[in-house]
């Protein structure tokens, strides 16, 4: 029984400390196309103020969105700053394979700007893609639970477990 117990609480410390995996933040603009984009950004620390986004869990337009890697063709570094102006000068980019498109987000002169292009559009051609604005846009970091609240939750309901049965 000692063991067990041993066993479980050991358990539950290597998954309170697994669970930060990364910071979330929560995402959403609706753009003058009339698109919505409803969701999550998942972001790990990078650099002093700064986050690599590492994942996107949204749908824009009522389609899933797909995160771009670093350096595709839009040039994005997929970093987010901690505060505002959100995203630097190259930028955060995705796809929406259901709309055809690939977008852009980034800060220009202060102003954050999105840029819309067909996927796998040769983007040195001037006439390829088009700029939207903003009609709404939010970005906070959401907030979690933390990991020693999980911890301690666990470590209760093993207590519970243990006195229930003595």
């Amino acid at each position: 029984m000692r063991n067990t117990l041993l066993f479980l609480t050991v358990s539950l410390l290597l998954a309170a400390g697994s669970a930060q995996a990364g910071t979330l933040w929560d995402f959403n603009f609706t753009d003058t196309t009339g698109n919505t984009f409803d969701g999550h950004l998942i972001a790990t620390d990078s650099v002093a103020g700064q986050y690599l986004v590492t994942g996107i869990n949204a749908t824009y337009g009522g389609y899933a969105v797909s995160l771009l890697a670093p350096g595709s063709p839009l040039g994005n570094d997929n970093l987010l700053n901690g505060s505002d102006p959100w995203f630097t000068f190259s930028g955060l980019a995705f796809e929406v394979p259901g709309l055809s498109n690939m977008y852009s987000i980034w800060v220009e002169s202060g102003l954050t700007q999105l840029f819309i292009a067909p996927i796998g559009a040769d983007l040195s051609d001037p006439n390829v893609g088009y700029y939207a604005d903003f009609q709404s846009f939010n970005l906070s970091e959401a907030p979690e639970p933390s990991a020693l609240a999980l911890l301690a939750g666990g470590l209760a309901l093993i207590g519970w477990r243990t006195r229930r049965r003595a």
